[in-house]
């Protein structure tokens, strides 16, 4: 709040969602307008087991560095992520996908970090369309090169050392600056020091194929009983399921509905006129029925009939 003569503002923040800033300025990377997600990731997405999720999202940073950015995902019950590399599409825009294979809760988010060493790739390709100079830059590229091989593998910092190596001792060096080998090699060993990553971690539920058509009125098993006075226990109804397959069950389901409707269903406080809203209901079921008997074969409706 603002007081007269004097400099003073007051902001009360949310305590719900506070906002988390880095602990220093190096991290530059911004990501921002993630997809799929749900009222900013409070609900999560649904996927059925062996789809893909397509994420995508703006990352961008000051300047005019390249950057790199990897979707991580993991399930409930992992603690390790699973890194997948994201493509830029132009725009700043850059997707990645990956296939849920577990049923349950799967996390995914996003890292983005500025790509010193394709940075640098860049400047030294118009430095030498230029025709200038690149002893210095050269020298850089090394360093980088060696930086990288203190984050690598015992194997891989062989190689490192000795591609450094090379572009300090030969003239040929710039040439196989882009080399795609030696690209993919110190990609494997980013600086991820100042990375930033997504939060909050997004959400996706991955329930089986059928999930995808199930509702709550697509069985009665009161229903599925041969006989028209007594209702069915679930036994029996578990038992259609074995015989008949799916479709034919709910179907066999809403018919048995109708023959019960058709001899048992009274009108209000149980009189036996029905009122003019019931007798449309009674006429929609008709309707219904004979939709039924035209897309079934003769067989499957005489299957049914017969319990």
């Amino acid at each position: 709040m603002f007081k007269v003569g004097e400099f003073v503002l007051e902001k009360k923040y949310s305590t719900e969602n506070p906002v988390s800033f880095p602990e220093n300025g190096y991290s530059r990377v911004v990501i921002e307008n993630i997809t799929p997600q749900i009222d900013g990731g409070r609900f999560a997405i649904k996927r059925n087991l062996g789809e893909q999720v397509v994420v995508s999202a703006d990352i961008f940073a000051d300047g005019h560095d390249n950057l790199s950015a990897v979707l991580k995902y993991r399930t409930r019950k992992s603690t390790a992520w699973t890194e997948i590399p994201m493509r830029a599409l132009g725009n700043d825009h850059w997707a990645g996908e990956f296939v849920v294979t577990e049923i349950g809760e799967y996390f995914y988010t996003i890292e983005g970090w500025v790509d010193h060493f394709k940075s640098w790739q860049e400047d030294l390709r118009k430095k030498l369309k230029g025709g200038l100079d690149v002893a210095l830059e050269l020298s850089a590229g090394a360093a980088l090169i060696v930086e990288a091989g203190r984050r690598a593998t015992n194997d891989d910092f062989e190689d490192l050392q000795a591609w450094a190596r090379d572009f300090e001792n030969s003239k040929s060096a710039a040439a196989r600056a882009f080399d795609i080998r030696l690209t993919q090699l110190v990609s494997r060993y980013p600086d991820r020091r100042f990375s930033t990553v997504y939060e909050p971690q997004l959400r996706v539920v991955v329930d089986p194929e059928l999930a995808r058509f199930g509702a709550w009125y697509e069985l009665f098993p009161r229903s599925c009983s041969p006989s028209l006075v007594n209702m069915a226990p679930f036994g029996t109804a578990k038992h259609n399921f074995r015989v008949l397959p799916v479709w034919v069950s709910m179907c066999s389901t809403f018919r048995q509905f109708i023959r019960w409707e058709n001899r048992f269903e009274k009108g209000k406080t149980t009189r036996s006129t029905l009122n003019p809203g019931i007798q449309a209901a009674r006429g929609l079921s008709v309707q219904v029925r004979a939709a039924i008997n035209r897309s079934i074969p003769n067989s499957v409706l005489l299957k049914i009939s017969t319990g």
